[in-house]
C-alpha cells in the first residue's frame, strides 16, 4: 500500500485518544470488511456505505486514486470474487490495516488473483474503512504444471474399501509423483526427502519451498497423517488465492487457507496465539484445544470442503469450522517452514 494511503490512519492515530485493541476488535474488523464486501457483491449501496469512513480513497495496483463508494464500479468485479482476510495489524487502538487476498475463478490469468488491503479507523466507537489498495499476485493457474499426476492407487496404497468409497492416493510412499514445486518443477528439492514411506521437510533448510499437487480441487475430503518434531510447525494449504515465487525462481509458497500442523507446546507461534495451534485455520480461526498429540507421535487429520463450508478434523475431533464465500479450484500445498515435519497416507476424495 502506498505511504499516502496510511495518511488518514496516522492522522487519526495522532489526534485521537487511542483505545487498546483487543481480540474483539480483530473479529469486528473482519466482520465489517466481510459485510462491506457482501454488500458490494449484491449491489446494496446503503449497506456498503454504512461501513465507509466519511473521507475514503481506493488505490489501484499502480497507486492511481479511485473512488471508494457504492458507485465505484466494484459490484460487477466482486460478484464472482472470493476474499480472504489473512491478517489484521493494529497501528494503535483506533487505526489498523488488513492484509487480504482475492481470487476470481471466472477471470483469466494473470488477472484472477491478488491482494486487497484495507485501512481501518475507529470513528465514534465503530470501525470504518478509510482506504483500500489492490494489487495482483501470481495466479495459481498461471504456473500450472504440465506433468502427469500420481495414479489413483499406486502400489496398492489404498484398500479395496477406500477405492470403492472414491478415495485417491496423493503419495505413493516412494516418489514425489504428482507433486511439484510452486514453479512446476518435478524434481524433489533437497529441502524435502522421502524416508520410510513418508514425505518430509529437512530441518534447517531455507523455508518457503512448498510442494503442491499437480491438479486442483474444489470440493473434497482430504485425509493425511503427520508427525512434528519438537518446536516444529508446517501446514497444509488449500483454496489458494495466489502464489509467491522468490527471486530467481528458486522456491515459492502460496497464500490461502492453511490447516496448521505444529508442536503446540513447543512452537513459539502456537504458544503465543491459539490461532496458530494444530488444526486451526492459521491466523484466523482457532482450533478447539487438546486434540493434538505430542512431538514424535502420528496425528490423523481431515479437511472437508464443500461449496459453502470447510471443516478441520484432528484425531477424530472436529476442531474448526467456518464459512466459504465463493468456491473455486486450487492445488493442495505442503508447506516448508525450516523445521522437521513428516507426512504420510495422503489421500483425497473429490466431491
Amino acid at each position: 500500500m502506498p505511504v499516502r494511503a496510511f495518511a488518514p490512519l496516522l492522522f487519526c492515530g495522532l489526534t485521537a485518544l487511542a483505545q487498546v485493541p483487543s481480540v474483539a476488535d480483530d473479529a469486528e474488523i473482519r466482520r465489517v470488511v466481510a459485510s462491506y464486501l457482501a454488500a458490494v457483491r449484491s449491489g446494496d449501496d446503503a449497506a456498503a456505505m454504512q461501513h465507509l469512513a466519511p473521507r475514503r480513497t481506493r488505490y489501484s495496483p499502480a497507486g492511481t486514486t479511485l473512488g471508494l463508494g457504492p458507485s465505484a464500479g466494484m459490484t460487477a468485479r466482486f460478484r464472482d470474487t472470493s476474499f480472504f482476510m489473512r491478517h489484521v495489524h493494529f497501528l494503535n487502538g483506533d487505526a489498523a490495516s488488513t492484509i487480504g487476498l482475492w481470487r476470481n475463478a471466472k477471470a483469466k490469468p494473470p488477472f484472477d488473483a491478488g491482494s486487497l488491503d484495507f485501512g481501518m479507523v475507529r470513528i465514534e466507537g465503530a470501525w470504518k474503512i478509510a482506504n483500500a489498495h489492490e494489487s495482483y499476485l501470481h495466479s495459481p493457474e498461471a504456473t500450472a504444471p504440465t506433468v502427469s499426476e500420481a495414479s489413483v492407487n499406486p502400489d496398492g496404497i489404498l484398500t479395496a474399501e477406500e477405492q470403492a468409497a472414491g478415495w485417491q492416493a496423493l503419495f505413493d510412499g516412494r516418489t514425489n509423483a504428482g507433486w511439484v514445486t510452486m514453479t512446476g518443477g518435478t524434481e524433489l528439492p533437497d529441502c524435502w526427502r522421502i524416508v520410510e514411506g513418508t514425505l518430509g521437510t529437512v530441518s534447517g533448510r531455507p523455508p518457503n519451498t512448498a510442494l503442491r499437487t499437480a491438479r486442483g480441487y474444489t470440493s473434497f475430503e482430504l485425509s493425511f497423517e503427520w508427525q512434528a518434531a519438537a518446536k516444529a510447525n508446517s501446514g497444509v494449504k488449500y483454496r489458494l488465492y495466489g502464489t509467491e515465487i522468490w527471486a530467481g525462481g528458486r522456491g515459492g509458497d502460496a497464500g490461502g487457507f492453511e490447516y496448521q500442523v505444529a508442536d503446540d507446546e513447543g512452537d513459539p507461534g502456537a504458544k503465543r496465539d491459539p490461532r496458530q495451534r494444530s488444526g486451526s485455520l492459521y491466523g484466523v480461526v482457532a482450533a478447539a484445544p487438546g486434540a493434538a498429540k505430542p512431538p514424535g507421535e502420528w496425528n490423523e487429520s481431515r479437511i472437508v470442503v464443500t461449496d459453502e463450508r470447510a471443516e478441520h478434523w484432528l484425531n477424530g475431533v472436529k476442531v474448526a469450522e467456518f464459512a466459504i464465500d465463493i468456491p473455486f479450484a486450487s492445488p493442495i500445498v505442503l508447506q516448508h517452514h525450516s523445521s522437521e515435519v513428516r507426512f504420510r497416507r495422503l489421500k483425497i476424495r473429490p466431491r
